[in-house]
């Protein structure tokens, strides 16, 4: 059985981001020669920003659904875009490509409302999800895109990402770094 790495790939300055898979011929080749991983045709698909980070739905089960949080930032403002995009992994193999291609409706993340903080303070860093695929931890760390923001608290958001409908915010866990640093 193959092995497949997902890659977030982009030109200089995160122009053209995009995720790609590449084939793993590293334990295909019993002679001992080192192969390079190997693009496979016809995933190369379109992200919004550079990728910063992503999750296996059912990563020890069925492996079925990429998600990937995507993050960019505007040099002279300072604004953050965000989202989460989403792929389907199931029954990917090297001669039937196809299989890898959009699952879900792209979630910008500035467009949700009920974060505990000001959209000038969105930076996610890290997202795990759960494994059904129905809720996302987003790791919210404002320092990391603006370091005027040393003092300002990271945040761990918990969003509700059905298959269909709206992405919401359902609840979040603030860290106070001044006292105890939950994001480093």
């Amino acid at each position: 059985e193959p092995i497949f790495v997902i890659a977030g790939v982009s030109e200089a300055n995160g122009v053209n981001p995009s995720i790609l898979v590449l084939r793993d011929r590293i334990f295909e080749d019993l002679s001992g020669e080192q192969n390079p991983p190997r693009f496979v045709q016809s995933t190369s698909l379109p992200l919004a920003a550079p990728a910063r980070a992503f999750d296996i739905v059912d990563e020890i089960g069925t492996r079925e659904e990429l998600v990937v949080l995507s993050r960019s930032q505007d040099p002279s403002t300072r604004e953050v875009s965000a989202f989460l995009d989403f792929f389907n992994t199931r029954g990917l193999l090297a001669d039937t490509p196809d299989t890898f291609r959009v699952s879900r409706t792209r979630v910008d993340l500035r467009s949700l409302t009920g974060y505990p903080f000001p959209l000038t303070d969105l930076c996610p860093i890290d997202l795990e999800v759960t494994r059904s695929g129905t809720h996302a931890v987003v790791f919210n760390s404002p320092r990391i895109c603006n370091s005027n923001k040393l003092e300002t608290d990271n945040v761990i958001v918990v969003l509700s990402i059905p298959r269909s409908g709206a992405a919401t915010v359902v609840s979040s866990l603030t860290q106070n770094n001044s006292t105890n640093p939950l994001i480093t």
